[in-house]
């Protein structure tokens, strides 16, 4: 029983993977990597971003179920001791206040929120003696000294984690988060517009550019869009920002600007650059909505982009296409064309022949005439919806005494069956007539004659001359299964003649 249930389940999964298979296999290498790309990013995201704010929202449920359970086994009792009834509202007052003490004993687990609080336990410190600390080694606590050790401190703990690793600082940039920023983005939407751009154009920056240079020029702007902010931000207009950025923002622009350019060998229909444009502002437009200052200068960034990418999109080669890319092309424009109908093929191929054999015998080349005509003759009777008139014109010709071709008179008689049991009656008899004319073999004589005669009796052509070639099949042996029939046949006609 259990394998019977198995099955199903089986052909499911490799039903699914089979259209996994060919859902990618169409969309080439370029959008599976991007897809894998983005699959990569979201768990970093996750891990990293989103992580310790789980953990952070895990502890507090902590919290509060011990401080419940301390609730219903003493906490309420005390105050009913004291005389005051434990209502809902209490246990809140409560429970507020055990949770503001616990925050200010333990620090937060969220990145972000602990450089906050130590910012302020940093200024606490500061205004309550930490300063004249400094003074007493004849150390001015000025403002840049405040700021110089504040850095310090932070850095001793942004540098134990990994989010601060990545996120490429504009005020103290390190070289790992040049090359890393791309694993984070600033926001969900940011991760949405930019990848739904990526997977948009994948195919065909693919095809514009090669996959590895298409990937290559996804990091190269990426990198060097990084490089170029960090020079944008130390202008006085970015100077006082201290934001972080991530994401493929920049990469993004370049290549929807490289679609949105003709190349001989690739056109880029009017509907696609239209939408990769529509892709362009809204990537601009939710930076600019929902990110801080520093995007500013990534907004300015990606225009100049675009308009790299629409230059290389222009002016830079397009690559060669292996030996397996042009015969995969080839399969598929042989898939596009629309298929031949086989049997018009076969049809017009049989004709063929049979022109090309009367052409032969008219030339006096007979032996050729004979291949022809009898290959064709063949294929022709194969043929499921041959029409009378056609096979009985073919069959006066092929049978004329004029046409010297050697072909057995087992072969006509052969050919003059195939057309009996088609029905076509006329060809049947020219064919098996010519059989008889110099048939030595008794046998294969007398069951030419029989058929005949029975054609001619049972169709009504010419059936006298159909009797005398029943009564031959008589005359030269009346003690066969074919001496039988035919006197079925005599008595049958003689019965109903009048």
């Amino acid at each position: 029983m259990e394998s019977i249930k198995r099955i199903p389940f089986k052909k499911l999964i490799m039903k699914i993977l089979n259209i996994l298979r060919h859902f990618f296999s169409n969309r080439g290498f370029s959008f599976s990597a991007i897809l894998c790309l983005a699959l990569i990013v979201l768990i970093t995201q996750c891990v990293l971003e989103y992580g310790p704010s789980w953990k952070e929202s895990n502890r507090i449920s902590k919290q509060i179920s011990l401080f419940k359970d301390y609730w219903e086994k003493e906490g309420a009792q005390k105050f009913q001791s004291v005389g005051l009834a434990p209502t809902e509202e209490l246990y809140q007052e409560e429970l507020n206040e055990y949770l503001k003490k616990y925050n200010e004993k333990t620090p937060t687990l969220v990145p972000d929120k602990r450089v906050q609080e130590m910012k302020q336990e940093f200024q606490k410190w500061w205004e309550t003696g930490g300063s004249r600390s400094f003074a007493v080694k004849n150390i001015v606590p000025d403002q840049r000294l405040y700021k110089k050790e504040e850095a310090k401190l932070l850095k001793s703990y942004t540098d134990t984690k990994n989010v601060y690793r990545i996120r490429l600082n504009t005020q103290a940039p390190e070289p790992s988060q040049v090359f890393l920023h791309w694993l984070l983005f600033p926001n969900i939407w940011m991760f949405l517009i930019q990848f739904a751009s990526l997977l948009f154009i994948a195919k065909l920056t693919e095809e514009r550019f090669g996959k590895w240079i298409n990937l290559g020029l996804l990091f190269l702007a990426t990198i060097l869009g990084a490089v170029l902010l960090l020079i944008l931000s130390g202008t006085s207009f970015f100077a006082n920002n201290t934001s972080f950025y991530t994401g493929f923002m920049i990469g993004v622009a370049l290549l929807l600007g490289s679609i949105c350019q003709n190349k001989n060998g690739f056109i880029s229909e009017k509907k696609v650059i239209v939408f990769a444009s529509l892709l362009l502002f809204l990537n601009l437009l939710i930076t600019w909505l929902t990110c801080s200052q520093i995007y500013v200068a990534a907004i300015i960034l990606s225009l100049v982009f675009f308009v790299g990418g629409s230059f290389l999109g222009k002016y830079m080669p397009l690559p060669k296409k292996s030996k397996k890319e042009i015969e995969k092309e080839k399969r598929l424009q042989k898939a596009k064309e629309p298929k031949q109908n086989f049997q018009e093929v076969r049809k017009k191929k049989t004709r063929a022949m049979l022109d090309e054999g009367f052409s032969c015998a008219m030339r006096g080349d007979f032996a050729l005439a004979g291949k022809f005509l009898t290959d064709a003759m063949h294929a022709l009777l194969l043929e499921s919806d041959v029409d009378s008139e056609t096979l009985n014109d073919i069959a006066k010709k092929i049978t004329n005494p004029s046409l010297y071709i050697e072909v057995t008179n087992t072969q006509w008689q052969e050919w003059g069956t195939s057309a009996y049991q088609k029905k076509h009656y006329e060809a049947a008899l020219l064919l098996l007539e010519k059989s008889l004319i110099s048939e030595k073999d008794e046998k294969m004589a007398r069951k030419a004659l029989f058929t005949i005669g029975e054609i001619r009796v049972s169709q009504n052509l010419n059936p006298e001359e159909g009797i005398k070639r029943l009564q031959k099949v008589l005359e030269l042996n009346d003690s066969d299964i074919f001496a039988l029939q035919a006197k079925k046949l005599l008595q049958k006609f003689s019965n109903h003649s009048p």
